[in-house]
């Protein structure tokens, strides 16, 4: 379900989001919209939403006019062990005959467990498995929204702990400014 606000610079009817996930409001922005009717207001239920990053490629855009999502990769980030035990969904599809595969995914982690037809094996693996991909305001501060790369299942841990993972000096300052 799309969520709608009206932008106050100009009075437009923008979407900021879909569900909890404010794909096209960063944070900072909130403020800048009025909630229409029926929609979050992402002022008195920020702390329940996810909002965009601060990308600063993208500050000549206006809230609601935003490219599709994006996250960016946390290099040398080492997940906490109760990633791996919370899997996700990787689905496998073969075009020609129609077969399709549901693998669980421990998020480059360990490896599925195979049997007699299907075998699991590293082809190249990326040590960097996970994006940062929002924030969340919390009691306890700013939270950093984590998405396995291959799977999307996300998860949280303190923003700060995930800063030094962040490899653009000019968005871990911003993202700095949160705390």
């Amino acid at each position: 379900m799309g969520e709608y606000a009206i932008r106050k610079s100009d009075n437009e009817r923008v979407k900021i989001g879909t569900c909890k996930s404010m794909y096209y409001l960063r944070y900072e922005d909130r403020g800048n919209v009025q909630a229409e009717a029926g929609n979050v207001d992402p002022v008195a239920e920020a702390d329940e939403l996810r909002f965009r990053l601060p990308f600063p490629d993208e500050d000549h855009m206006d809230i609601g006019e935003y490219p599709p999502f994006r996250g960016v990769k946390l290099v040398g980030f080492e997940p906490l062990e109760e990633f791996a035990e919370n899997p996700g969904i990787l689905q496998f599809r073969d075009e020609k005959f129609g077969l399709m595969a549901n693998v669980k995914c421990r998020h480059g982690m360990e490896l599925p467990k195979g049997n007699d037809d299907v075998k699991f094996f590293w082809h190249g693996k990326d040590p960097n498995m996970f994006n940062l991909v929002f924030v969340r305001p919390s009691d306890e501060g700013m939270r950093g929204i984590v998405a396995c790369r291959s799977c999307n299942k996300m998860f949280w841990q303190p923003l700060r702990d995930l800063l030094p993972y962040v490899l653009d000096e000019e968005l871990k300052e911003r993202l700095e400014q949160y705390e």
